[in-house]
């Protein structure tokens, strides 16, 4: 059973890209050949336009659902855009309102080569001020509604309701304390970072 979100306005997050030059890219790693910079967007380089197109039309299953439940709006009145290149990446989803970008990590994404790959792209999206939440691709197939209530909350948490089917109970400080499971944790990258 999916839950509706009452729309509630919100504050816009303020994005400035002023900062964000060649220079200071490099001086966090960066690579910067190829990259594209305004005062209006992020740097992203042009070359994977096209590219990121091209994605739009061969998409996974797990990235058209959840883009079923995000475009237009439709999701808490937050804008999301599609395949958008940032960097020298291209991002599944992005919301520049909350400056999040959200991955869908499918069975590609569990080598140890493609975790490395994956936290790289993620330090560098971090250093432009981005939040990257990494979803696994089952979850998005097999628990729909648990994805949006879990985006819902990291998304807008002042505004989410707490779960009434979860029994709170006050801590001991005696037990060590362990997070609810709500998302797949197959590996590292799973779920919300």
């Amino acid at each position: 059973m999916f839950k509706f979100f009452p729309f509630r306005p919100f504050e816009e997050v303020k994005f400035s890209t002023e900062g964000l030059t060649k220079e200071f890219l490099e001086n966090n790693n960066i690579p910067t050949k190829n990259l594209l910079f305004s005062k209006y967007h992020l740097p992203y380089n042009p070359n994977l336009k096209q590219f990121s197109r091209n994605l739009r039309n061969v998409s996974e299953l797990a990235e058209i659902l959840l883009w079923n439940e995000l475009k237009a709006d439709k999701f808490l009145g937050l804008s999301f855009n599609r395949q958008k290149p940032i960097l020298n990446y291209i991002a599944d989803f992005y919301c520049k309102e909350k400056g999040v970008v959200i991955e869908i990590d499918g069975a590609s994404h569990f080598s140890e080569e493609a975790m490395q790959y994956d936290a790289e792209r993620d330090r560098q999206m971090k250093v432009l001020g981005l939040k990257v939440i990494r979803i696994a691709d089952k979850d998005v197939r097999k628990n729909m509604a648990g994805v949006l209530e879990e985006l819902a909350h990291f998304l807008t948490p002042e505004l989410t309701p707490p779960n009434p089917q979860q029994e709170i109970t006050p801590p001991n400080p005696q037990q060590e304390i362990t997070p609810p499971k709500r998302l797949s944790k197959k590996h590292p990258h799973c779920g919300l970072i």
